[in-house]
């Protein structure tokens, strides 16, 4: 598994892209949504080629969620602010990276299940508990792709030897969250053992 994390980068020269993907991107309304997306496809591009694969497709799935077709690489990417985050691994996998900001107490009571209410009552939880406990819900959800569809109030959050266990309806994932900058990150699979050496894994774009 590998993790990459850069900041949005308006200097991209998209020609370099693959251009099925640069052409459904120019598509979007939003300037932001552009820079967030042709951001992530670099990334991939260039972790993707460090694989040794310089060509590839990108599919869909019904639930909107995408894959490399005819790869055996799974991938996903995340936003937040001025930076994105993509993972690359062997099986299914979901991200999310998230901000670290006073904004998750406005929205907490959306997506805490009832025990988790009850903790936040108990000892309030603190802003990292609360940022850790959406991106961990998040990327659960993609991991399973059901995205922001899933009811994240029905989702329990367990640990057990420094990994959270999100838990809905059946489903499972395994999950390692770690903080870069003011930022939280979380990456979700379903079987944990691709966890285990995450952190020596991450690749960081700094320019």
């Amino acid at each position: 598994m590998v993790i990459s994390i850069k900041k949005l980068d308006k200097e991209i020269d998209i020609t370099k892209l693959n251009p099925k993907e640069v052409a459904r991107i120019k598509e979007y309304g939003s300037e932001t949504r552009r820079l967030e997306s042709y951001t992530s496809l670099y990334m991939l591009h260039s972790m993707l080629k460090d694989k040794g694969i310089n060509d590839f497709n990108i599919k869909y799935h019904f639930s909107g969620k995408p894959y490399l077709e005819g790869l055996d690489w799974k991938y996903n990417m995340s936003h937040s602010n001025d930076f994105a985050a993509v993972v690359l691994c062997s099986q299914e996998v979901g991200i999310d990276i998230e901000k670290i900001t006073p904004r998750i107490r406005k929205i907490s009571q959306r997506f805490l299940s009832e025990k988790q209410k009850e903790k936040f009552l108990k000892d309030e939880m603190t802003l990292l508990e609360l940022t850790t406990l959406w991106t961990i819900k998040e990327a659960f959800t993609k991991l399973i792709g059901r995205g922001l569809t899933a009811p994240f109030n029905e989702i329990e959050v367990d640990a057990e030897d420094g990994i959270s266990i999100a838990t809905y309806k059946g489903e499972k994932g395994f999950i390692k969250s770690f903080l870069y900058d003011e930022y939280l990150v979380s990456v979700c699979v379903k079987n944990k053992d691709s966890l285990l050496n995450i952190q020596p894994l991450i690749e960081i774009f700094n320019n």
